[in-house]
């Protein structure tokens, strides 16, 4: 199930420009604007969290018609996304030291 969803979700960021940063657990991260930033990095963003919860629907419909049942809480599954505008340490500059082994 989570290879599913991530693949599905990985391809919505990228039709966006978005960079996969991170897997957490069963969710993950995107971020827009690095390396280069752009005029419209927030704007695609918002686009890929809209993006998202239509794909999961999608795949929610497609793994219905397969037969899986819902999960133990009666969901098919879960979906939270949320959205941070500005400068991220990382594109800010705030600090030099780049790991700890520097």
């Amino acid at each position: 199930m989570l290879n599913e969803y991530f693949t599905e979700m990985v391809e919505v960021i990228f039709t966006r420009g978005g960079m996969l940063d991170k897997y957490m657990g069963d969710g993950l991260m995107a971020i827009f604007g690095a390396p280069v930033v752009g005029a419209a990095d927030a704007d695609n963003a918002l686009y890929v969290a809209n993006d998202m919860v239509r794909a999961l629907a999608a795949l929610n419909a497609k793994r219905a018609e397969r037969g899986f049942e819902s999960d133990r809480d009666g969901h098919r599954s879960c979906h939270r996304r949320g959205a941070a505008p500005g400068r991220s340490a990382r594109q800010s500059g705030w600090s030099t030291r780049r790991s700890a082994a520097m």
